[in-house]
């Protein structure tokens, strides 16, 4: 199975996120969030997806969108 990576980190660290997380208000944009901070963190995304209740091709996107710098969280 392909692993997702995350090849723009945006100067964003997996604790950094986890602090996005807890200050996000809403549950879509932290369940992203999260997705994208487990696939930082080196999980499947299949464990990904199981994880955050997410379709494996939502997560896909999740971390392509970050890649490319839309939804850096920041």
């Amino acid at each position: 199975m392909k692993r997702l990576k995350i090849v723009h980190f945006h100067g964003l660290s997996p604790s950094d996120l986890r602090s996005y997380e807890k200050q996000e208000t809403h549950a879509n944009m932290r369940n992203r969030i999260t997705a994208v901070r487990l696939v930082m963190e080196g999980k499947l995304r299949k464990e990904v997806a199981e994880i955050c209740n997410l379709h494996r091709q939502s997560v896909s996107e999740y971390v392509r969108r970050f890649n490319e710098g839309h939804g850096s969280f920041t």
